[in-house]
């Protein structure tokens, strides 16, 4: 488990999963590209294939239609498979110098912890864009997911 999805927003509960995902960039963050892309696939392929019950999951939550809400998991799980195809594809450059003898070399690595919000209108294709995109670079992401239904009058 390289995510975590905490639905408090009390600061205790913030600061201990930031602190559990912390511990996990170190091990997530040695992976390698191929790893990377493998498990991205193998959540996209969960996904698809539980895609009416998550529907019916998101229809009762947070009260989207269930034709919508299905459309939403295969929308989402596009994500993680675009990202899982991009993994294999992570290079490094190097660019040109405006002195002759340097070389600018750019190495992509992960960062740290990633932190997601995420809307209450979108909450798996939000979750699956954020974390995929993340998780590809050797991030690891603490979830935030927005529990209140702001409604206009």
């Amino acid at each position: 488990m390289v995510s975590l999805y905490i639905r408090s927003t009390r600061k205790a509960t913030l600061l201990t999963g930031l602190s559990v995902i912390t511990v996990m960039i170190i091990c997530w963050s040695k992976t390698t590209a191929a790893e990377r892309s493998t498990c991205l696939r193998k959540w996209y392929d969960l996904l698809m294939a539980n895609k009416e019950q998550l529907g019916e999951l998101i229809t009762l939550e947070k009260g989207k239609p269930l034709k919508e809400a299905i459309v939403e998991v295969s929308y989402g799980a596009s994500f993680l498979e675009f990202f899982a195809e991009e993994d294999k594809r992570v290079y490094g450059d190097i660019i040109p110098s405006t002195l002759a003898d340097h070389r600018l070399f750019v190495l992509k690595q992960p960062v740290g912890v990633v932190g997601a919000i995420t809307p209450w209108n979108f909450p798996l294709a939000m979750i699956t864009l954020k974390v995929g995109h993340a998780l590809v670079d050797g991030c690891t992401v603490v979830i935030v997911a927005q529990s209140v239904i702001l409604i206009n009058t």
